[in-house]
């Protein structure tokens, strides 16, 4: 192991522990929906209409339903390096 310190690779995403690392994310205090990124005004489903939410780690397993490859060069202000190579 390295003793380089750990650094989030985005703040407030996942927590640091290295044994046992987890996303963060929100649950609706209302409904009980969960949420990722946690960063919410409101909840999304249709049937509540809370804004007051918890956050909380979330499972390390799970199914991914959908995801995308997204093969073009990001736009500004992100940087991709010359020439892009998806």
């Amino acid at each position: 192991m390295s003793n380089k310190p750990v650094q989030a690779a985005i703040d407030g995403w996942f927590t640091l522990n290295a044994d046992t690392p987890h996303l963060i994310g929100a649950c609706c205090d209302h409904c009980g929906t969960y949420y990722f990124p946690k960063t919410l005004k409101f909840c999304k489903n249709p049937a509540c209409d809370s804004s007051e939410f918890s956050e909380v780690e979330l499972s390390r397993s799970g199914k991914i339903w959908s995801y995308t490859n997204a093969c073009y060069k990001p736009p500004e202000p992100f940087v991709a390096d010359e020439p892009f190579v998806p």
